[in-house]
C-alpha cells in the first residue's frame, strides 16, 4: 500500500509540489523554534552559579562627588548596614550585577589560548552575598592587598577552557595591555551565569576591588520578610548618610523577571511565524485532499463497490499525505542535520537533535488530523452516489 500511496505522490508530483514546498519549510521552521526554544529553557533550569532571592541592589551616582569624600561616605554607608538586623550580608560590585544590561569583557590569555570573559570587579564579601560555590582555592582575602598584582577567581567553564590538563589554581593569567601583566588564580567557581538563563554568558572573572577604588552598586542580602518599609527607612538612611548622592533600591527578582521577559520575545516572534506556516499548511493540506476527494469519487465508488471497508479507503487517503509529508521531511532532515555536523551558534549537538524529533512529530501530527477529517468523509460515500456523479 505505501509503494502505491508513493506511486500516486509521484505521479502527480507538480500537483503536490506547493504542498510539499510548505510542509519542508515549515519543518525547518519548527526546527529552528525548537531549537531556540530547548536551548532557553535548558538554560533558565541550568544552575546560575548564585543565588539572587532576597538581594537588593543599591545604585549611586556620584556625579560630581570627590574621589577622597566618596571614599569616607562608603565607609560610613557600610557602618550604618551592620546596624541593621534586617540586612545579612552586603557587598560592593561593578556595574554588570546579575541581570543587568551591562557587559564588562576583557581577553585573557594563558601561552597560545586567548579567550574573551566578562570581567566582575567585588570585593571580600561577595561570595558571602551571592552565596557563591566555591569549587577549588579560595576567595579574595584582606592579604590580597598586599599583592602588586591583583588574585584572579575564574569561572569553572574557563579553568576547562584554558586548564585543561589540571588545576587552575596557582596558575597565571596575561590581562591587559602589557606583555608582562600575569595575574596568579586563587580560585574557582561554579559557571557566573549572571544574566540568569535565557543567554549564554560565555567565561567569566573575578576582580578584587582595593581600598582605594570606587563602586556604584551596593548588593545586599536581606532577611525574608523584609518590606516597602525597611527599604524607605533603609533609603532615607542612605539619603542622610550621603545627600550628594542619586539612589535607587532595585530588587534582583525583580530584575530577573523583566530581563526574561525581554529575552522571550525573539522566541516568541519565531513561535508566531511557525503557527502562521502551520496554519497554512494546514489550510493547504485540507484543500488538497478535498479536491483528491471530488476528482476521485469514481475511484472510490468502484472501491467500495468491489468490498473495500470505509477504514481501508480512509487508511489510503491518509497513507497518501503521509507519504507526501514523509518525503518533505527527508529533505528537511537533511538540512537540519547540518546544523549540529557544522556545529552551528556552537550549540550542543543533542538539542538539534531533539528539535529535529519534535518538529517531525509535530509535521506528522499536523498532517494525520488534516487529513483525518476529508478521508473519513470520503469513506462515507456510497458506491452508487459516487459512481452517479461520474
Amino acid at each position: 500500500m505505501i509503494r502505491q500511496a508513493f506511486k500516486l505522490i509521484w505521479n502527480q508530483r507538480g500537483k503536490h509540489l506547493g504542498l510539499f514546498v510548505e510542509i519542508f519549510f515549515s519543518f525547518m521552521v519548527l526546527f529552528l523554534v525548537f531549537s531556540f526554544g530547548i536551548y532557553n529553557l535548558q538554560e533558565y533550569f541550568s544552575p546560575l552559579g548564585y543565588e539572587y532571592e532576597d538581594v537588593w541592589a543599591v545604585s549611586f551616582n556620584r556625579e560630581g562627588m570627590e574621589n577622597e569624600a566618596s571614599l569616607q561616605v562608603d565607609v560610613q554607608i557600610e557602618e550604618a548596614l551592620k546596624s541593621y538586623p534586617e540586612i545579612r550580608e552586603f557587598s560592593w560590585s561593578q556595574n554588570n550585577i546579575p541581570f543587568s544590561s551591562t557587559s564588562n569583557t576583557s581577553d585573557l590569555e594563558r601561552e597560545n589560548a586567548r579567550v574573551m570573559a566578562q570581567r566582575f570587579v567585588v570585593d571580600d564579601n561577595y561570595d558571602e552575598t551571592m552565596e557563591i560555590e566555591l569549587m577549588e582555592g579560595r576567595w579574595f582575602e584582606e592579604q590580597d592587598e598586599l599583592v602588586s598584582k591583583s588574585p584572579f577567581i575564574i569561572t569553572q567553564n574557563l579553568a576547562e577552557e584554558l586548564f585543561p590538563e589540571g588545576s587552575a589554581v596557582g596558575q597565571k593569567l596575561q590581562y591587559g595591555e602589557t606583555e608582562n601583566d600575569y595575574h596568579e588564580i586563587v580560585g574557582v567557581v561554579s559557571d557566573y551565569r549572571y544574566r540568569g538563563g535565557v543567554m549564554e554568558n560565555g567565561y567569566g572573572f573575578f576582580i578584587r576591588k582595593n581600598e582605594g577604588r570606587l563602586l556604584s552598586n551596593l548588593l545586599i542580602k536581606v532577611n525574608e520578610g523584609a518590606n516597602a518599609a525597611f527599604e524607605a527607612k533603609l533609603m532615607k538612611n542612605l539619603h542622610q548618610i550621603a545627600p550628594g548622592y542619586s539612589l535607587e533600591i532595585r530588587y534582583i527578582d525583580e530584575m530577573r523577571s523583566n530581563f526574561l521577559l525581554v529575552s522571550f520575545i525573539p522566541m516568541l516572534i519565531l513561535g508566531i511565524i511557525g503557527a502562521f506556516l502551520i496554519f497554512n499548511v494546514a489550510l493547504g493540506l485540507f484543500g488538497v485532499l478535498w479536491q483528491n476527494i471530488s476528482r476521485r469519487k469514481q475511484e472510490i465508488g468502484v472501491r467500495r463497490a468491489m468490498g473495500s471497508s470505509k477504514s481501508e479507503i480512509t487508511t489510503q487517503f491518509i497513507l497518501e499525505i503521509m507519504v507526501l509529508a514523509s518525503i518533505s521531511l527527508i529533505l528537511g532532515i537533511f538540512f537540519a542535520s547540518q546544523f549540529p555536523l557544522l556545529d552551528v551558534f556552537g550549540v550542543n549537538a543533542g538539542i538539534y537533535i531533539v528539535a529535529i524529533v519534535f518538529a517531525a512529530i509535530c509535521i506528522y501530527l499536523l498532517v494525520f488530523v488534516c487529513a483525518l477529517i476529508p478521508s473519513s468523509q470520503a469513506a462515507e460515500l456510497h458506491p452508487a452516489i459516487a459512481l452517479r456523479e461520474e
